[in-house]
Formats: C-alpha cells, structure tokens, sequence
C-alpha cells in the first residue's frame, strides 16, 4: 500500500454514511435491498455510495442474478490497518528515520558552531 491508495481508501470511509455501508458489510455480504432500509436515502443515493466504496477498492461486487452483492475486500482493509498502524506508530519504512538523521546532523552542526 502507497500513501494515494491509503488517502483514497481514507477519503472514501470519510463519509459517515460509507463508514456505516462498511459496518453493516462486516457482517456479511449483502445486497442493495438489505441495505437500504437502514438508511434514509434513495437507491440512486446509495449506488453513489457504493461507487465510491468500490472505486477505492473497500467494497467488492458481483453480479448474482439481478442483484449485486456487496462484501468487503478484507485483504486490503487488513493493508489498510497495516499502513495505518506503521504510519501513527512509526515502522522500519516510517519517514521518522530521515527526519531524526536530519535532526541530529543539525544539532550537531550547531553544537560545532
């Protein structure tokens, strides 16, 4: 996972509406049908949503019947987390690393002065 593919999938759970859509699809996959009653706008509504889940690359669909199933791409929230966690907890690729090397040359060079 690249920062643009975290800030897409960030941006995309950024909506309270999307961030519901994907409790509810913790669950379990579920159609548009299921999910509609729960919430308290149009189909065209949540098919925006659900767009928008999927162009992140959150909610995968397919295509059973006439219905489209929604469920969760597990594998990329769980990178999602990953990155998450390395970014607010520093990991081995943290940027952390050139920012103290950075830091401590300069101390040391007004240390010298």
């Amino acid at each position: 996972m690249n920062m643009e593919q975290f800030s897409a999938i960030a941006q995309a759970l950024g909506n309270v509406h999307r961030a519901r859509i994907v409790e509810f699809l913790s669950c379990g996959p579920l159609c548009a049908c299921e999910l509609q009653p729960f919430f308290g706008f149009t189909q065209p509504t949540l098919s925006n949503h659900m767009r928008v889940l999927r162009q992140a690359g959150v909610v995968l669909a397919e295509q059973v019947g006439k219905m489209q199933i929604y469920s969760l791409n597990l594998p990329l929230l769980d990178a999602y987390t990953a990155f998450a966690n390395g970014l607010f907890h520093g990991d081995a690729t943290c940027v952390c690393h050139s920012v103290r090397e950075r830091l401590a040359t300069r101390t040391n060079e007004m240390v010298r002065q």
